[in-house]
């Protein structure tokens, strides 16, 4: 993951690894308050579920700059930032 800038950044990118190409979700509109989220060609066939799932994912990582713990539901999920 990172931001558009050190500080008060209007955008974030999450990437898959560590290769930055390999892009999963960008947000942006961070300052504005009007987010829109751009997903890469890879992930934007996912299920709206998983979207949301790895939306809250991001933005925790990102305000909080640490991993999410969730429950295990139906099957494994984690973020891994």
């Amino acid at each position: 993951m990172s931001a558009s800038s050190a500080v008060a950044p209007d955008s974030f990118q999450v990437f898959a690894s560590e290769n930055r190409a390999d892009i999963v979700l960008i947000v942006s509109g961070l300052n504005t308050g009007d987010l829109h989220a751009t997903w890469g060609e890879e992930w934007r066939t996912r299920t709206v579920e998983w979207q949301a799932w790895a939306r809250e994912c991001a933005f925790h990582v990102f305000h909080n700059g640490s991993l999410m713990k969730e429950r295990v539901v139906k099957g494994a999920r984690f973020c891994d930032g």
